[in-house]
């Protein structure tokens, strides 16, 4: 009911409920459902109502509930599904590879702080980096193989793989770059003309 509430007055977005057992529904509000997983959590079969909220939430379970800063094995509850919401010990240094379990989201708290409840700027804007250059690995290997198969120079391979890893390198990059290794490629396969 306190939630209900507070909807009411401040009409949120989303609200997260931490609680298994709560039927709170407000109405014109995204619900998210967390759902603790052990952090050793096998293969599971989890029985979730997916009808009362809009998405779910995995985070690894903990005395206190959750924001425990420790991960749990994705690959064995995450497997197949879709439009969820991961947590639960991600860091700058793993979030590429949470990005790519197919999560619609992820959730980050200490693996962003330099001491407890204290975020790092520097942390944060590499976490966002990284998640979004999780999107774009597969890019890069892409990539990397076309631009050795055209023959490109190691300094050009190298410029071009820390564009897409630092997040910066845009379609149109993509594009002049690949065109312009295609066109070398053309010339160093065309018959000599006398």
């Amino acid at each position: 009911e306190e939630i209900v509430r507070f909807h009411e007055a401040v009409k949120f977005d989303v609200i997260q409920l931490c609680d298994a057992t709560s039927e709170v529904r407000p109405k014109d509000v995204e619900v998210w459902r967390v759902v603790h997983i052990s952090p050793d959590a096998g293969a599971t079969t989890m029985a979730l109502n997916m009808a009362r909220e809009d998405r779910l939430l995995f985070d690894t379970a903990s005395a206190a509930g959750g924001g425990s800063g420790v991960k749990f094995e994705w690959s064995k509850v995450l497997a197949g599904r879709e439009d969820f919401v991961l947590a639960g010990g991600l860091t700058p240094a793993n979030v590429a590879d949470a990005a790519r379990t197919g999560a619609w989201c992820v959730d980050v708290c200490s693996g962003c702080e330099e001491s407890p409840g204290v975020k790092n700027a520097a942390l944060v804007r590499r976490f966002v980096r990284n998640a979004k250059c999780g999107e774009c690995r597969g890019l890069v290997e892409i990539l990397k193989t076309l631009a050795s198969n055209a023959g490109a120079s190691a300094d050009e391979i190298a410029n071009i793989l820390q564009m897409a890893t630092r997040g910066t390198l845009t379609d149109a990059q993509v594009g002049g770059f690949l065109t312009v290794l295609a066109a070398r490629k053309d010339v160093e396969q065309s018959p000599a003309v006398l």
